[in-house]
């Protein structure tokens, strides 16, 4: 129940589980964390389950998900829902965020370029938050900023 069925990332569950530490963390000792969340959603899986089945859709999701944990090495990947992925960044992957933000933006970009049929491309939208210990109070406050930035993020990538 720790790791997702389809993917192996970890599951909901754990995700859970990480918040309830995270908000203890807040709680005790704001001012000595770290940390930033970023929350990738896919892009296309509905077409690409109507279109080609549910199977080819699997293949996708577990094709992003490599792709998700490739790029983030060193971090915890939560599947939280059907397509939806939650990294929490610390240590060296929270140093260096504005590269990997730049990795994803490259990334998605050669990927919406490719000259192939839309179920080979790996497409997600991604949106990033660091904690604030003077205003967040809680893991949601972090997680509700980094969704956020991930839907402003997909509406632009609908307009490549």
């Amino acid at each position: 129940s720790s790791h997702d069925a389809l993917t192996k990332a970890l599951s909901r569950i754990s995700f859970n589980e990480a918040i309830k530490d995270f908000d203890k963390l807040i709680e005790e000792q704001p001012e000595e964390l770290s940390f930033a969340v970023c929350e990738c959603d896919l892009n296309n899986l509905k077409f690409i389950n109507d279109s080609f089945g549910h199977e080819q859709g699997d293949n996708y999701i577990i094709d992003c998900y490599k792709t998700i944990k490739n790029i983030f090495k060193h971090c915890p990947v939560y599947r939280i829902g059907g397509d939806e992925f939650v990294i929490i960044l610390q240590n060296y992957d929270y140093e260096s965020i504005e590269k990997l933000k730049k990795t994803i933006e490259e990334f998605t970009i050669s990927e919406i370029k490719k000259q192939t049929s839309l179920e080979e491309k790996k497409s997600f939208a991604a949106g990033f938050a660091i904690f604030n210990h003077f205003k967040d109070k809680s893991f949601s406050d972090v997680m509700n900023r980094a969704d956020a930035e991930m839907y402003e993020n997909k509406k632009n990538l609908k307009n490549l």
